[in-house]
């Protein structure tokens, strides 16, 4: 959504949601060294067989202008992005499954969420119609 203040000054406002399907390689992967008489010698990593999509939402402030007087534009935005079910690899210790030596489960699975936000901004000085010095800057933290 997009407020004009005036025919040179924008506020903008952003909502989305978009998913990562897993690739079919993290989806039916499954790699196991075994001895010849079956003997799971060690559990590289397996699909879980209930992988999912990650979802991601991003929102967003911004303000856009530009100035007469000056060939100057900028763009200032707050933002913050949500990450979950995030697919990782992970590893952990189980004792349900003595036939693997070291007693460690590997899976492809959901299993990490995380949050990023911060801010951001551009601002432009067109000198001339062919030149312009850009000036950029983001700071950003995440937990998860």
């Amino acid at each position: 959504m997009n407020l004009h203040l005036s025919p040179l000054q924008s506020i903008r406002t952003t909502f989305s949601r978009a998913y990562r399907l897993p690739s079919l390689l993290e989806k039916h992967f499954d790699a196991n060294a075994i001895l010849a008489n079956g003997y799971v010698l060690d559990a590289l990593y397996t699909s879980s067989d209930d992988l999912g999509a990650e979802q991601i939402d991003s929102y967003e402030l911004a303000y856009i202008g530009q100035s007469r007087e000056v060939p100057v534009n900028c763009e200032f935005k707050a933002y913050k992005e949500q990450y979950r079910d995030l697919i990782v690899f992970a590893g952990y210790k189980t004792s349900a499954t003595p036939d693997i030596i070291d007693g460690l489960v590997r899976r492809i699975m959901n299993d990490a969420s995380i949050d990023m936000y911060g801010i951001e901004g551009e601002i432009t000085y067109r000198p001339q119609q062919n030149d312009f010095i850009r000036f950029t800057f983001n700071l950003g933290h995440g937990t998860g």
